[in-house]
């Protein structure tokens, strides 16, 4: 157990340069809102459902809608929909389907950019306003708030490329929008609460030490109350919002992942360094005093020795 402990810095690590891999190899995302997709609509009288149930089988298809008879289509041609949708009509000549390319208002690349302005920029206001309001007043050195704030970054980007692979993995098979773009949302501000609350002490040696040491009980308490919500806005919202919920849950996950890797990690030199000044510090704090003995004179020895008149 110690030794991933010791590992998982640079597992995070590993996990962020794989995310942002997988997130450039898909350009993003594959399957998304903010792209161009075909929407069909499915009527007819009887065995609709049967209908619908078929098209899961045919290539591009990204979403079902039953409850409103819809069937989503990207990244493939509107002929090869057709033709798909003129095979399954074979059986079923009763249905009829109307077919149409739906135009997103706001494309990928401009949804991305806004997202990455949107989290820098609360990144920079909790910057700006812990500043004002908290660690102007420290005895910190221009070093100490250098390594500070450089946590708070770095912890930020790591949190943040991990999550942006795991929702470009998800487009493989679940077209993204804004209800799981609001994952990274979440993970900024609990992750901005965090360092608010738990980390923003005068001594950062000590603030590090305190957070690891309740790492365990706090994580608990915040992943439970999220579950919490996220099961009663389930239950409100429908069936279609447990996958963006269920983000919101790693996103949270990511956060404490990224966060415990970071507040622990120590390059191996120093570590060892620092392992060896606390090993002498205890050993010097053990080690006896040698206390200086007191001469007494011997009172008879004194008498014997005195000199006969």
């Amino acid at each position: 157990m110690n030794r991933l402990k010791l590992a998982l810095p640079y597992i995070t690590v590993i996990l962020f340069v794989a995310s942002l891999g997988l997130f450039v190899f898909n350009h993003g995302f594959k399957y998304d809102d903010y792209e161009n997709y075909i929407r069909v609509q499915i009527n007819g009288t009887e065995n609709v459902d049967l209908f619908i149930e078929r098209l899961r089988d045919t290539s591009g298809l990204i979403e079902l809608d039953k409850a409103n008879n819809f069937a989503y289509y990207q990244q493939v041609d509107k002929t090869v929909v057709e033709e798909n949708l003129n095979n399954v009509k074979e059986d079923y000549p009763e249905i009829e389907t109307t077919v149409e390319t739906i135009y997103p208002s706001v494309s990928k690349k401009q949804r991305i950019i806004d997202l990455a302005l949107t989290t820098t920029l609360i990144i920079v206001l909790f910057a700006a306003f812990s500043y004002v309001t908290k660690t102007r007043a420290f005895n910190w050195n221009l070093k100490e708030y250098a390594k500070y704030y450089g946590l708070y970054f770095a912890d930020n980007i790591l949190s943040l490329g991990i999550l942006a692979g795991l929702v470009s993995l998800l487009s493989l098979v679940y077209k993204i929008n804004d209800y799981v773009l609001f994952s990274f949302f979440v993970l900024v501000i609990v992750k901005t609460s965090i360092y608010w609350f738990k980390l923003l002490q005068e001594d950062i040696n000590q603030m590090k030490t305190h957070f690891v040491e309740n790492f365990v009980n706090d994580s608990r308490k915040i992943f439970v109350v999220a579950l919490i919500l996220c099961v009663l806005l389930a239950v409100g919202m429908g069936v279609r919002s447990v996958i963006p919920l269920a983000f919101i849950l790693v996103a949270i996950i990511v956060n404490f992942l990224t966060n415990y890797s970071i507040l622990t990690f120590q390059v191996p030199k120093f570590r060892r360094a620092l392992e060896h000044q606390v090993e002498n510090r205890e050993k010097t704090q053990t080690k006896p005093e040698k206390t200086e003995k007191k001469y007494v004179p011997n009172p008879k020895l004194k008498k014997k020795n005195k000199k006969k008149k």
